[in-house]
């Protein structure tokens, strides 16, 4: 009958109508999620803007929970009824509290373990949890990747809920995840960015830490080193006399390594591990940095012996 109204069931009946229904539910949904990220970034930042101290810190960890059960209770009330929300829900919406929750837990962590008195050791300890934070990049660096490039050809398999269909028989964290709220990569995403946030918190630290020192041979400005290559070639260098056992007797890893060089240039390396991948990855010549120093030392041998 003209304009009456359809009942639930009248509505699923034809295909057109539940286009309909789906539409518009889709956007009443959208309408709650938005509501609920923008009151959590607003609190968030008034959170990060007071400290990184222990009290703050755990107020952003509560307001991070407090918001991941206000978005479980909406999946529960509206559902996710199409491959494209249950994708933006779990890789844009769901990844926002999820990573902060992770970041505000990982340097709850450092504050928590770090020393309290000495400087220098504060630094190193930092530059210890910078080189965790490289080596979880390392690990995941195809997904990094992915994810960077903005890739969606495998978003069905990393952020829907069907991929957690054939779930793992093991002790591992993966067997307790809730099915209802999680994808085979959602958490992985989330830890990508907050790792990202962590970095950015331990570079700022250690440049606090180092604010006002010269920190090169002797203390003298007049015999400052400057690396004036790219850090990428400063990796490159470093991987060379690393897999050429010549420090140590071959017993110093890529972190010493990588801290002396630090300390010697008065630089940052915080991502050596990332920056060793997409060296790998290149296509043509991977190691042409050695291959100038190569012909370049040659040459100038060549002039010597002219004289």
């Amino acid at each position: 009958m003209k304009g009456a109204l359809l009942s639930y069931g009248d509505l699923f009946k034809e295909p057109h109508n539940r286009h309909i229904f789906f539409s518009s539910s889709l956007y009443l949904m959208n309408m709650e999620y938005n509501s609920v990220i923008t009151d959590f970034n607003r609190k968030v930042q008034e959170i990060t803007v007071l400290s990184h101290a222990i009290p703050a810190i755990r107020q952003g960890v509560l307001l991070c929970r407090q918001t991941l059960s206000r978005l479980r209770d909406i999946v529960k009330q509206t559902g996710l009824n199409t491959q494209e929300a249950e994708i933006r829900f779990f890789k844009e919406i769901k990844a926002i509290p999820l990573s902060w929750l992770i970041y505000f837990t990982e340097i709850g962590s450092c504050e928590l373990r770090k020393p309290r008195a000495d400087r220098e050791l504060q630094k190193q300890f930092y530059k210890k949890q910078l080189h965790k934070a490289d080596k979880f990049f390392q690990r995941h660096r195809e997904f990094v990747y992915y994810m960077e490039q903005g890739h969606t050809h495998r978003d069905p398999e990393y952020f829907t809920r069907k991929a957690l269909e054939h779930f793992p028989l093991s002790t591992g964290i993966e067997g307790y995840r809730d099915p209802d709220f999680s994808t085979s990569h959602d958490l992985l995403w989330a830890q990508v960015q907050a790792m990202d946030r962590v970095t950015e918190h331990l570079e700022k630290n250690i440049e606090e830490l180092s604010s006002g020192s010269f920190s090169v041979l002797n203390g003298d400005a007049g015999n400052y080193l400057a690396w004036t290559g790219t850090k990428t070639d400063l990796v490159v260098l470093i991987y060379a006399l690393y897999s050429g056992k010549v420090i140590n007797h071959g017993q110093a890893d890529i972190a010493e390594i990588t801290a002396a060089f630090e300390t010697l240039f008065d630089i940052r390396l915080p991502q050596v591990y990332k920056t060793y991948a997409e060296i790998r990855m290149r296509k043509g010549q991977r190691l042409r940095f050695l291959e100038e120093l190569i012909f370049r030392l040659s040459k100038k041998m060549d002039e010597d012996d002219a004289f």
